[in-house]
């Protein structure tokens, strides 16, 4: 999956051609960005099967060893909560970074090979192998990984990144 901030106006097009949609609905979509508007269901001008089309293919889960209300704490303070569908922890159910990131995607219906954690320590990559999903090291963080996986340097490359990965 990518980021749809992340697409040029051309490449949107062609993503609208590519999946039988008129290349003007990129303008539409990019002038609700302009609005900050991040919701495809409120992108009202579009097409329902068309806002279908882009839930499908751009989506972000949240999964983290943190306490229960330190994601909802995240989301509020960073007004994010439009870009995120779901969320799960430690602290919600006592479970494993590796369980909660396959439950993640089964709740969410998202298939092992279509996932991919980012991350930034040893046990990150640890739960994403555990749970049969890939994984791209956050190398800006806090730790190193003893495996040979794509790494990002800063978050603006996670976009490219992720098309090497799939």
């Amino acid at each position: 999956m990518y980021n749809i901030l992340d697409f040029t106006l051309e490449e949107l097009q062609k993503w609208m051609k590519e999946n039988g949609e008129s290349a003007f609905r990129a303008k539409q979509v990019f002038s609700w960005v302009y609005k900050e508007v991040w919701n495809f269901d409120e992108m009202k001008n579009l097409p329902g099967t068309l806002r279908e089309k882009l839930k499908e293919n751009y989506r972000l889960l949240i999964v983290s060893n943190c306490q229960a209300g330190y994601i909802e704490a995240f989301l509020d303070y960073y007004q994010f909560h439009d870009l995120v569908e779901d969320i799960e922890c430690f602290g919600n159910n006592n479970k494993p970074k590796a369980e909660n990131i396959a439950l993640i995607c089964e709740r969410n219906n998202v298939a092992k090979e279509d996932a991919v954690y980012v991350g930034d320590i040893q046990g990150d990559y640890d739960a994403a192998t555990g749970a049969g999903i890939g994984f791209i090291h956050a190398a800006y963080g806090f730790g190193t990984i003893d495996a040979d996986v794509k790494k990002i340097s800063e978050f603006a490359e996670l976009p490219e990144v992720v098309k090497q990965v799939f």
